[in-house]
């Protein structure tokens, strides 16, 4: 049985990326997620979410920035140790970022997989513009585009 750590990306105190419609990416988000999470679940995987409602992830007593909630989510992930993680993001117009992305595991090839399908699926969906996989890379910061498919 695969374990498959969802995280929903943004929420909480981090719901500033709003669209033009007044949608909020935190919220499309996690629906997302959780309609994600059933789905694996009824085919045998064993699932958590980094989070279920609108909260965000900064550990308690550590003041609020992303790269707070960014540790917590992750926290979470690797003190479960799920196979596959992926972090689904719907990138609200902010007037810099719009369109789906979803970001895995850079070593795990399986991590790949089910982004790249979860990221197919809600470009045909939706109608979204197709931002790719991507990769983080925590310690500098970066973002890599994934290139190739393992």
């Amino acid at each position: 049985m695969a374990k498959v750590c969802i995280d929903p990306g943004h929420g909480g105190r981090d719901r500033a990326n709003r669209g033009p419609t007044t949608y909020v990416e935190a919220d499309g988000n996690l629906r997302c997620a959780l309609a994600l999470g059933e789905e694996l679940r009824r085919a045998g995987a064993e699932v958590l979410l980094t989070r279920e409602s609108d909260i965000d992830l900064a550990p308690a007593g550590m003041p609020y920035s992303m790269k707070a909630d960014l540790y917590g989510r992750t926290g979470k992930a690797n003190d479960w140790g799920p196979d596959v993680f992926v972090s689904i993001h719907t990138n609200a117009f902010n007037g810099r970022t719009h369109g789906t992305e979803v970001y895995c595991q850079w070593n795990r090839p399986e991590s790949f997989q089910l982004a790249d399908l979860i990221r197919t699926n809600i470009i045909e969906s939706l109608g979204t513009i197709d931002r790719g996989v991507r990769v983080r890379d925590y310690e500098s910061e970066r973002i890599y585009q994934y290139q190739s498919r393992p």
